[in-house]
Parts: structure tokens; sequence; C-alpha cells
């Protein structure tokens, strides 16, 4: 199973990183940034290590005595999808200078891949436009990073100054939601 190898992965990389976390967020005031991390991290983790563990031992997911770790696993992929959502309009509305209209574009398309996975079960025509709606939201906050890149570019060419950060920020940016959207 594909998973399996993933889940692993995913673990090691929870094992490397932990030392930072205990570092950089653990050290710190508790937010609602530390909230949005650790769901983040958590869930996912949790999320990829419970959906082998409940293909392998419980394979006979239509027995209702069995259930439970399919509906856990459908809970933690619809918090996942929240999380991603919210994290996803945050960063548009720090880029954007805490303007709130490109935060709720972001917000509302991406919200409706965790509020379609809460009602509907059965895969279909709705699937697709809950896929689309994840791609539009992906594709938006790619969009809106690039143009504020660009604008810092354009302003640090007018000042004749080498942008490097926005470089790295413009390339970072397209390869964080090209992971994101093959990750998982």
């Amino acid at each position: 199973m594909l998973l399996t190898p993933y889940s692993a992965l995913l673990a090691y990389d929870h094992l490397l990183t932990f030392s930072g976390e205990v570092q950089f967020v653990w050290g710190r005031k508790f937010s609602g940034a530390t909230v949005i991390f650790l769901l983040n991290r958590y869930i996912t983790l949790f999320n990829k290590i419970l959906l082998p563990i409940s293909t392998f031992w419980w394979p006979n997911q239509t027995d209702k005595n069995c259930a439970a770790p399919i509906i856990l696993t459908e809970i933690f992929t619809v918090i996942a999808y929240f999380v991603v959502a919210v994290f996803s309009a945050l960063r548009v509305y720090a880029i954007w200078n805490k303007d709130w209209r490109p935060f709720l574009l972001v917000l509302v398309i991406a919200l409706t891949v965790p509020a379609t996975n809460m009602v509907l079960t059965e895969r279909s025509i709705v699937s697709i436009s809950t896929h689309s709606c994840a791609i539009a939201a992906d594709l938006l906050v790619l969009v809106l990073t690039w143009i504020k890149t660009y604008e810092i570019k354009k302003l640090a060419s007018s000042l004749r100054s080498e942008a490097t950060f926005s470089t790295l920020l413009l390339r970072d940016g397209t390869a964080c939601s090209v992971l994101r959207h093959g990750g998982g």
C-alpha cells in the first residue's frame, strides 16, 4: 500500500524536526498560530498512520463494529482540510497587508472542501466540484502571492536593489503549493 511508506516518511520527518518544534513552538506563548501549527502537524500525522492501520487490522470495513477507525480517519481528514483552508486564508491576509477581501475569498473557496466532506459521503460530480475548489483555492493563494511578490520586486528594482528575498518567496510559494497538492 502506497500510504504506508508515506506514513513512515512523515513520522520520520516529525522525529527529525521535533527538537525544533520544542524550541520554536513550545518555548513561546500559546496562540492561535500555535493551534493551527499543532493541528496541521499532528492531525496529518495521526491520519496518515491510522489509515494503513485501519486497512490492515480492520479489513472488513463494512462491519459496523469496525467502522470506528474509518470514521476517525474521516474526521481527521476534515479537520486537516479545515486547517489548510484557515492557514491559506491567513497567509493571504498577511501578504495582502491585512486586507479582508482576498482573505474572505480564499477562505470561502477553501472551506468548501471540508464542508462537502462533512456532508457528503458518495463520490460523484460533487467530488469533482470539491477537488476543483481545492485546486482553485491553491491557485488563488499562489496568484495572490505572485502579485505581491511582483510588487515587491518592482519596488526593489526602482530602488536599484537586488530582490533575492522576493525571488525566494516566489520560488518557495510555488514549491509549497505544488508539494501540498502532490503530497496528499
